[in-house]
């Protein structure tokens, strides 16, 4: 809860950290709110053109991350989640 309300206040201050929305979406995994999940990914998105290279990397990490958790019996997911934590 105090991850989502330092996030939130983040992006009262500045509605363009990326990284935040990335944040709000793993508190949103936790909570089990897939839709919101995506709402906070689907925003940071929106942002990468304007991102540094490094929140770019944490987005895409993200988005390998929820793709391998959408589908565990995919082995080819899980794999790829793994590269890219090791890159």
């Amino acid at each position: 809860v105090e991850a989502a309300r330092a996030f939130h206040q983040a992006l009262r201050a500045d509605s363009t950290l990326l990284l935040a929305h990335v944040g709000l979406s793993r508190i949103y995994s936790q909570l089990e709110d897939s839709t919101a999940t995506w709402r906070e990914v689907r925003r940071a998105a929106a942002l990468a053109p304007v991102a540094s290279e490094r929140e770019q990397r944490h987005l895409a990490l993200r988005l390998t991350h929820l793709r391998a958790l959408d589908s565990l019996k995919n082995f080819q997911r899980l794999k790829a989640y793994r590269q890219a934590l090791q890159q």
